[in-house]
Formats: C-alpha cells, sequence, structure tokens
C-alpha cells in the first residue's frame, strides 16, 4: 500500500488507486473508492488533530486487519498534494501502528 493524491502524473490512469476522499473528482470513476476510510465533516472539521481524528476513525468500529487486507497493493489517494497536511497520511500511520508495519510510503 502506497499514498498519493488525484493530481499526481500517472495516479489517475492507475488501476490500483483508490479514493479515501469524501468527495472525488468527477472523472475518478465510481468503482475506485473506499468509503469507509473517507472522512465526515466532523473529522474535516478535527483538521489535523490526530488524536481527535483517530478517535473519530476508532469510532467507526474498522478493523486495521480487514482494511490492510483490502487495500494491499493498492494507492489511497485523495486532493492534497504530497507534503501538505491530509487525512490520507494519518489513515496510512494509524494502519501502519496498528499492525506494526513499516511507514507507508508516498508514491513517487
Amino acid at each position: 500500500m502506497m499514498t498519493s493524491y488525484f493530481a499526481k502524473p500517472g495516479v489517475r490512469q492507475n488501476p490500483d488507486a483508490v479514493s479515501i476522499a469524501l468527495y472525488t473528482p468527477r472523472w475518478w470513476g465510481k468503482g475506485r473508492r473506499f468509503p469507509a476510510l473517507a472522512p465526515t465533516r466532523d473529522m474535516l472539521k478535527a483538521g489535523y488533530d490526530y488524536e481527535q481524528y483517530l478517535a473519530l476513525l476508532g469510532a467507526r468500529g474498522l478493523d486495521p486487519d480487514e482494511i490492510y487486507a483490502q487495500l494491499t497493493g493498492k494507492i489511497i489517494c485523495c486532493w492534497e498534494k504530497s507534503g501538505k497536511p491530509c487525512h490520507r497520511y494519518m489513515v496510512a500511520h494509524w494502519l501502519a501502528s496498528a499492525l506494526g508495519l513499516d511507514p507507508i510510503q508516498e508514491l513517487e
């Protein structure tokens, strides 16, 4: 699994790219989404407060093992460019921490 953003060259056409955004670009396609990891409006209001975001994510009752199994080999994507604060980084950190994995990397 890796992370990236919608406008990254090559991501749009990559069949392994999956949106975890609340909203996706019109051109993205309907089948390449993982709504269980999309932030709610309350999560977006929490901003990038990691502890608050994790509490809201944890309240969903998601199983990190199950999520990781479904997203192995995928690129989780949202709107923010690389290096900007973003929920995909928090999701990636949550998964890596919960499963004892090496940090999930951003697609170069």
